[in-house]
């Protein structure tokens, strides 16, 4: 069959059992039809026979042979017990309910590029390719199977290991685990040489790897993603028997540089969504996947989909239950926020008669002593209406005005500057434009003085330099606020704006970058985070722009 595969090959067209038109590649010197699956070609019809016959390559010549069926062999209208065939002769298998093949040769040569093509590219195409949906793999839709005396050990092989690995990859307890499971499932039961495993990332609009095998060792698997993305977009499994040699594949540099020669690709899919695919190839060109391994992958596919729809269920339910806890902490921290906050602040406002010894005395160490109680009772009050207004979210909008922004920066880090931690750091403003913003002064106030003594806490009481940029990006005022302190873990970056969470111990509630974060979103702006560990951090706070109020003319 050797000389077939380089100069010409042939092909049965026919109707399956479903309706649907087949076309299937003659790829052995003796290729057989019949109705058990141990042939080349089953056929599921109860009047063909079990080996009904054979065509064999010989001499350059395509033998179609009766093997003594019942129903007999028709080619052209006349019955035949051996014939040679020619491209265009149609055939049937039986004369009651018969089954129809057209036989064609096709020739192929190569051309410039050193690919082989066919006069008639799309027809090459198709029985180059085999595409099914789960309804037509027998291990899914097991109306399917023949009776047991028909079903193979290969098929029963099949059906127990699927039923084995389904078991395995219920037990899975995260996606990546579920996911090498299906590869090693597909690596052990199927011929093939490599194996990927890709999901569907929404946010970069492509499929990403997320498991990896060879047989030869190597993990720099590249495969066809121009079969994968079919595969995914129609969320269909395919088969391609010469991956080099179809058309439809030949630009794609994957299976052109890597000599491509047997395919696989089936959907990653539950009954809502396709998640992603899976895709076997090999390189060898004597080693070609058959239609029931095409089916039994498909099976094993759906069934991690499946499993994978249910692991996205637990996690959303899993995030639903913890938005649900927050939601009952915040409630309790609320009332008891609210219900401590009248007491505490008829005891604090007792301190402000701490303003009048101020201004009765010119000793400068009791003023200094009097000026920190009062900002001890500042910082108390402040705290107390944190945490109530973190767990009030739905309080009334605070009111805005059209401002410069320079000028609240600057107040913010003069402000500052009389924090301990802060005195001790350098600090420094660089302005590069003064734009307007519809801003709350005093709540971004607190924003900026949040993160500048956030900045000074993480050098941690040691000389270090807190930076502070204004300048316009993207259509948007831009603050920036940098430290040189000890970093954030790359573990705990997304976590900083969860409340209650924090790294300061006791010293900290969890709760300050996320009422930061809820006062720029109330500015219909954004605030993002970048930090290196032992390096520092940088906070960027975008606002959007303003017009200038117009100024009253001089009288």
């Amino acid at each position: 069959m050797s000389d077939v595969s380089i100069t010409s090959y042939a092909t049965l067209s026919y109707l399956d059992s479903q309706g649907l038109q087949r076309t299937v590649r003659i790829n052995r010197p003796v290729f057989s039809i019949g109705r058990l699956r141990t042939n080349d070609l089953q056929i599921n019809n109860s009047y063909v026979s079990r080996r009904h016959a054979e065509i064999i390559y010989q001499n350059g010549e395509f033998i179609l042979r009766d093997n003594n069926s019942t129903g007999g062999v028709i080619v052209n209208g006349e019955r035949i017990t051996t014939r040679v065939l020619r491209s265009g002769d149609r055939f049937q298998l039986g004369d009651v309910h018969p089954v129809t093949f057209l036989f064609e040769i096709q020739a192929i040569s190569p051309d410039s590029d050193g690919l082989t093509h066919t006069d008639e590219e799309q027809r090459t195409t198709d029985r180059l390719t085999t595409v099914i949906a789960s309804p037509r793999s027998r291990f899914l839709n097991t109306a399917l199977l023949d009776s047991a005396e028909n079903i193979t050990d290969f098929t029963l092989n099949r059906l127990k290991a699927l039923n084995e690995f389904s078991r395995k990859m219920l037990t899975a307890g995260s996606i990546q685990s579920l996911l090498e499971c299906l590869l090693d499932a597909a690596m052990e039961t199927l011929p093939a040489e490599r194996g990927v495993v890709l999901l569907w990332d929404a946010a970069t609009g492509t499929l990403e790897k997320r498991a990896v095998q060879s047989r030869s060792g190597g993990l720099d698997v590249q495969p066809s993603l121009t079969i994968a993305m079919q595969s995914f977009e129609q969320n269909v499994a395919i088969r391609s028997f010469d991956a080099s040699a179809d058309t439809r594949y030949e630009a794609t540099s994957s299976v052109v540089q890597q000599a491509i020669h047997s395919v696989m690709c089936a959907p990653i899919a539950s009954t809502k969504r396709v998640w992603g695919v899976c895709y076997v190839d090999n390189l060898l060109a004597n080693t070609q996947f058959s239609d029931e391994e095409l089916e039994y992958f498909l099976a094993l596919t759906q069934q991690a989909g499946f499993v994978l729809g249910n692991l996205h269920l637990i996690e959303e339910l899993r995030a639903t239950q913890e938005r649900l806890i927050n939601q009952e902490k915040l409630a309790t921290l609320g009332q008891f926020a609210s219900g401590i906050a009248h007491e505490l602040k008829n005891q604090l406002s007792a301190l402000t008669a701490a303003e009048i010894l101020m201004s009765d005395t010119e000793d400068q160490r009791r003023r200094q002593l009097i000026q920190l109680i009062l900002n001890a009772q500042q910082r108390m009050v402040a705290m107390v209406n944190e945490i109530r207004d973190f767990a009030r979210p739905d309080s009334k909008e605070y009111e805005r005005t059209v401002q410069p922004l320079v000028p609240v920066v600057e107040e913010a880090l003069n402000f500052a500057r009389y924090d301990p931690l802060v005195k001790v750091c350098r600090t420094k403003l660089q302005t590069t434009a003064n734009p307007y913003v519809k801003l709350n002064r005093d709540k971004l106030m607190q924003v900026l003085l949040n993160l500048l003594r956030n900045g000074a806490q993480a050098m941690q009481g040691k000389p270090g330099e807190l930076t502070v940029v204004v300048d316009e990006a993207d259509g948007s005022a831009r603050i920036t606020v940098s430290d040189t302190g000890c970093g954030i873990a790359p573990e705990n970056l997304q976590r900083i704006w969860e409340p209650f969470f924090t790294t300061k111990g006791s010293e900290g509630t969890g709760l300050g970058l996320g009422i930061c974060r809820r006062i720029i979103e109330g500015h219909d702006g954004d605030i993002t985070c970048q930090s290196t560990l032992g390096q520092g951090t940088t906070f960027t706070i975008y606002l959007p722009l303003a017009i200038p109020p117009t100024l009253p003319p001089s009288t």
